[in-house]
């Protein structure tokens, strides 16, 4: 159902390029295709085993959903974090 959303939000974010770096002023930078945060890093470090796996595509992906869902169940917008409107 949010596969249009995310494709439009990686395109967005990172053109779906796995190389942009996000500017390292905001919080310690955003990363990889969904320019993750680097507030996440503890919470990726746990889940996938370090911080430094956040370029890695699916780990970027996984992540990316569980920030999504923490959002939209807790706060009511998955999307809340990215530039994309909540319905």
């Amino acid at each position: 159902e949010e596969l249009v959303n995310v494709l439009d939000e990686m395109w967005q974010e990172s053109r779906c390029l796995n190389i942009i770096p996000g500017d390292d002023r905001w919080n310690g930078g955003d990363h990889g295709l969904m320019q993750i945060n680097e507030v996440w890093a503890d919470e990726v470090a746990n889940l996938f085993g370090s911080w430094e796996r956040i370029n890695d595509p699916e780990v970027n992906l996984a992540m990316a959903l569980e920030i999504w869902r923490w959002h939209e169940a807790n706060r009511g917008c998955g999307w809340e974090p990215w530039s994309r409107p909540c319905r």
